[in-house]
């Protein structure tokens, strides 16, 4: 049935990708296009820098790890390279303001006013299932007497025994907890110094453009290094509860098959996510945030 499910996530993964991509260009065509300043384009170059770094490092990571765990950290070495490239920036490389009078706005600056209205929470719900994920796998699993590692899910009945590799126990949930723990840390430090940096002199709207499109970036980073993991983890678990739930003769419980089929559908809403992050990177535009305070009707002005 594992194979089963795999041909179905197979021919369903083409039609996704084509509703993503419509869905793309009618993001990347809407609203404000960030300005294309100096420091702006410094910004943006540090934040590839990062995003380099983190796939030379991700690579390093895939070739060091034992039994694919190299594989399920990648995603996250990934997007900590671009949020610590996006931080770097945003503190680094923006020249600090000059003293003297600047324009300021009277309404505070809120992480909410500026995050995607639909991405953030999207990779916010997308961060919790992946909680979840990992405690229940973690809390399942076994230990491989092959590899003496807990990576297995197994079951023993009277007569029969099953199990079923690679499946992830803490071998794996272990150090993508920590990897995700340093992913979301710097993601809340870099989105606060985007947020609470001071306004520069010119125009707010354009400041308002760019704090959008570097909170985006901080939002997007961490979804794909989120929705990468989510996939990960939910296809090795939802193969291994939906074969052994189906195993026969059996002895799993008889809530792991059908359990291991949602967990293994779930992996195809998680590639929507990943793929929506990806456009929200590579896009140059950004909408502006949506006033605190509204303003209100002007003041009266005395006739002469």
């Amino acid at each position: 049935m594992g194979i089963g499910l795999l041909e179905l996530l197979v021919l369903l993964l083409l039609p996704t990708l084509l509703v993503v991509a419509v869905a793309a260009v009618v993001v990347v065509t809407r609203g404000r296009r960030v300005p294309g300043t100096r420091e702006s384009r410094l910004v943006a170059l540090t934040r590839w820098g990062g995003l380099l770094a983190g796939l030379v490092v991700a690579s390093r990571v895939v070739q060091s790890g034992a039994y694919f765990s190299g594989a399920m950290l990648a995603p996250a070495a990934a997007g900590l390279g671009l949020l610590v490239g996006v931080a770097a920036g945003e503190t680094l490389v923006r020249p600090r303001r000059p003293a003297g009078p600047r324009a300021a706005s009277l309404r505070p600056r809120r992480v909410r006013d500026y995050a995607p209205r639909h991405l953030g929470p999207a990779v916010a719900v997308q961060t919790l299932l992946l909680v979840a994920l990992l405690a229940l796998t973690t809390l399942t699993a076994s230990t491989d007497p092959y590899t003496d590692t807990v990576r297995a899910l197994t079951c023993t009945g009277p007569g029969v025994s099953s199990s079923r590799t690679p499946y992830p126990g803490s071998f794996y949930s272990g150090p993508l907890a920590l990897a995700l723990l340093a992913v979301l840390a710097v993601a809340a430090l870099a989105a606060r110094q985007v947020v609470h940096r001071p306004r520069g002199r010119g125009p707010a709207e354009d400041d308002d453009a760019l704090r959008r499109r570097s909170l985006g970036v901080v939002v997007a980073a961490t979804g794909i290094a989120v929705a990468a993991s989510y996939g990960g983890i939910a296809l090795s678990a939802g193969i291994a509860l939906h074969g052994l739930g189906g195993a026969t003769p059996g002895c799993a419980p008889a809530w792991m098959q059908p359990v291991g089929l949602v967990i293994g559908w779930s992996v195809l809403p998680s590639l929507v996510l990943l793929l929506a992050c990806v456009v929200s990177l590579v896009g140059d535009r950004a909408r502006l945030p949506v006033a605190a305070y509204p303003p209100g009707p002007p003041a009266p002005v005395d006739a002469p």
